[in-house]
C-alpha cells in the first residue's frame, strides 16, 4: 500500500517538473524618455525584427540590427506620454520619462488664433 502512494507521488512530481516554461518576452525597452528634448526610445528585440512604436497619433516602424538593438529619436510627443512598442502580436506599454503631454486635440488653437497651439504632423505609414 505504501509503494502505490510513492509511485503516484513520483508521477505528479515528474509532471510538474516537465511543464513548459513561460516564453520570454521578445521585446525589451531600455529607454523611453524626453530628458534631452526629443523622444528617445531604445531597446532589444530579436535580430533583424520589425518593431513598431505607436505614439497615439502616429506609428513609426524601425528594424533591430543584427544584435537585436533598436533605437529611434524624434521630435514627436506622445499625446498620453505612453509609447506602445510592438512586434507581431506582442505589445509593451511604456511610460515616457520627462514627458509633458500637450492639451487634448480639441484644445489646440482654442484662442481663436489659427497660429496658436501646437500642430500634430500626421505622416502616412512608411
Amino acid at each position: 500500500m505504501v509503494a502505490r502512494g510513492f509511485v503516484a507521488a513520483a508521477v505528479v512530481v515528474s509532471g510538474v517538473l516537465s511543464a513548459p516554461a513561460p516564453a520570454a518576452a521578445d521585446i525589451r525597452v531600455d529607454r523611453a524618455d524626453m530628458v534631452i528634448g526629443p523622444l528617445v526610445v531604445t531597446g532589444h528585440a530579436p535580430p533583424r525584427a520589425t518593431v513598431t512604436l505607436d505614439l497615439g497619433f502616429e506609428t513609426i516602424v524601425v528594424e533591430s540590427d543584427r544584435h537585436g538593438r533598436f533605437a529611434w529619436i524624434g521630435d514627436e510627443t506622445p499625446l498620453s506620454c505612453l509609447v506602445i512598442v510592438g512586434r507581431g502580436l506582442e505589445r509593451v506599454r511604456v511610460p515616457v520619462g520627462a514627458c509633458h503631454a500637450g492639451p487634448s486635440i480639441t484644445d489646440y488653437g482654442s484662442s481663436g488664433d489659427p497660429t496658436s497651439g501646437s500642430r500634430i504632423r500626421l505622416r502616412p505609414p512608411r
